[in-house]
Order: C-alpha cells, then structure tokens, then sequence
C-alpha cells in the first residue's frame, strides 16, 4: 500500500510545480477512510510501484515522500515486532531504504526517518494505518498501480507479526508525561522547601530580635530602678566631697593658726621688756591667753605698744608685790617680725 498524498496537501515534490500540480489535481482524494485489508509492503513491492510511478510522473522528480503504514512493512523475511526498541527500529529502516534505493539505482542513500518525514532524495516514513487507508482508493484510481504480494512466512511457516508504532507512541508520551510531571513535581518540592527553608530562617531571626529587645528592655528596667540609687551616691559623694574640702579647709586653718601662734610666741619672746616676766600660757581656736608680772604699769604699756593688737583680757596690782595681767591675743591678728 503506497499513499502519494497528504491529507492536507501534496507530499510529491517535482523540479517544476505547475506540471505536477495538473497532475495531482486529476486525483479524487477524500479525507473519507476507506477500510482495505492490509497487504505486506517489502522493498521488492515498493520497488514495482515506485517504477511504475516514476514512469508515469511528469517532470523529473526532486523529492518523493512515501507513507508506509507500519504494520504492512516487512523486510529481510521478517516483521517489525512490537517490542522493538528505537535504535533497532531505526536501523532496520535504514537498511530497507537503502535496499530500496539500490534498486532503483539510485547512488544517494535513502534516509528512512519512521518517527517524521526527512527531507532527502527519496525519504520513507513509517506512520500509523489510519493516516493512509483514507487515501488508498485515490491512489487506485489515478492508476498507480500498487503490486499485491501474499504474506510471506518465515522459516517456521509462522505469519509475520505486525510491527505496530501506535502502543511505543503511546508509551513514549505516557513516559514524557511522567518525566515532565517528575520534574514539576521536583520543581515544585524544591519551592516548598525553599520557602519553608526561608520561613524557618525569618522565624529564627525574628525570634533572636524579640530576644535581643526583651534583653534590652529588661537592662533599660534595671538601670531606671537604680536611678534613685545613683541619685543617692551621687549626694553622698558630694557630701563627702565637702566634708574633705571642709576638712582641709580646717587643716589649713589650723595651719595658719599654729604659724600665727608661732609668731605671736616669738614676738613675745623677742619684745618682752625686762621688767615683764610670762609664768602662764595657754591657746585654743580663738587665740592665745598670756598671764604674766610687770614689775611696773609703764612696763606693760610698753608690752602692748610693742604686740600687734594685743587685748588686756585684765589686770591687778598687789600692794605687796608686783602687777599681774592677762593678755588674750586673737589668732586672727597677723604679727610683723
């Protein structure tokens, strides 16, 4: 069985289109699937009727595009079995095509493509049976002539078994289909966890600042309740603070009062007139208390003219012996040498 027509279309390619254009347009090709019984396709068959339509054709031919329907193809006393896998498939058709082509004389390998139509000299290509029975009366009634051969048997005297694309198709897409439902599903995994991934770390660092600030929180609480604390050593501190100063602010007082009273006891000893003998002598904060005899009243007014601001505290005379005095000298008076 030879379809030399699409559905949609020529599929029979000249060096010139106008010739066989007219001549295609004289074929009365329906769309409508006429069911014929199959017959055995082998290079022999196809040789036949590409000779006689060859012959026939108009115009030299640049590319011819044959249908084969997969379950009439036989080759080398053998079918297509149904489990053959693609790269047997492929080298079987190959080898068929090129037996093809040497027949015709042809130098020019055919490419034999079963999965979709090639573009050489002359390419072959397997197809299911229901994109040809639709075309089979038109071949037969544009007079292609189509040589019917008897099934061949094998050595055993077994029929052959139809070699059939449609279940392989059918698997092929059934294993597509999983791969790309594998790989969505792998995609769509590896989202998920990418996102729960990045979930997981926001939630962990959100959780460490919420710590950080509940930390933060709980020093800014302690450090306001040991502000009354600070405010008390603080005023303790001043308070001490002056106590030192005020303690050293007497020290030096008292500094000064000792050197003043050092002076007022050397100007007492350097200016003492000979009549004046000292026999007591005490000192305090307020300043120096001198007891003493003046053997006379000119003598101790002689003594207070000589000390700097002395203060006669008191004085008395015994009938019967000499003046007594008491003589209290501030601190606070300085004394020139």
């Amino acid at each position: 069985m030879l379809v030399y027509a699409p559905r949609h279309g020529p599929d029979i390619h000249c060096a010139n289109e106008a010739p066989i254009a007219e001549y295609l347009a004289s074929f009365a090709i329906t769309d409508t699937p006429t069911p014929i019984a199959p017959t055995p396709i082998t290079p022999a068959s196809l040789t036949t009727a590409l000779g006689s339509t060859l012959a026939n054709l108009p115009g030299p031919i640049a590319t011819l595009t044959l249908v084969i329907p997969a379950a009439q193809c036989r080759f080398a006393n053998r079918s297509f079995p149904a489990d053959l896998d693609e790269p047997e498939a492929h080298a079987l058709a190959a080898q068929m095509a090129t037996q093809i082509a040497a027949e015709l004389g042809h130098t020019t390998p055919i490419a034999f493509d079963w999965r979709r139509l090639a573009a050489n000299e002359i390419s072959l290509c397997l197809a299911p049976r229901t994109l040809i029975t639709g075309h089979m009366e038109a071949v037969r009634a544009a007079g292609l002539r189509c040589t019917a051969i008897t099934p061949e048997t094998d050595s055993a005297g077994h029929e052959p078994v139809p070699f059939n694309l449609i279940p392989w198709r059918n698997a092929r897409w059934l294993q597509q289909g999983q791969r790309r439902f594998m790989g969505l599903a792998a995609a769509s995994l590896l989202a998920i966890t990418s996102a729960a991934l990045f979930a997981h770390t926001q939630a962990n660092r959100e959780q460490t600042l919420s710590a950080q600030h509940h930390r933060l929180e709980e020093a800014i609480k302690t450090r306001k309740a040991q502000l009354p604390d600070l405010a008390k050593l603080r005023q303790q501190l001043a308070a001490r603070q002056a106590a030192q100063h005020a303690d050293r602010a007497a020290r030096e007082t008292t500094l000064r009062q000792q050197q003043a009273l050092a002076r007022q006891l050397d100007q007492l000893a350097r200016k003492r007139p000979r009549e004046i003998r000292y026999h007591s002598l005490s000192y305090d904060t307020q300043g120096m208390r001198l007891e003493g005899l003046a053997q006379t009243p000119v003598a101790l007014t002689h003594l207070l003219k000589r000390l700097p601001c002395p203060h006669l505290a008191e004085s008395h005379r015994d009938p019967h012996g000499p003046l007594r005095f008491t003589l209290q000298l501030p601190t606070s008076c300085t004394t020139t040498p």
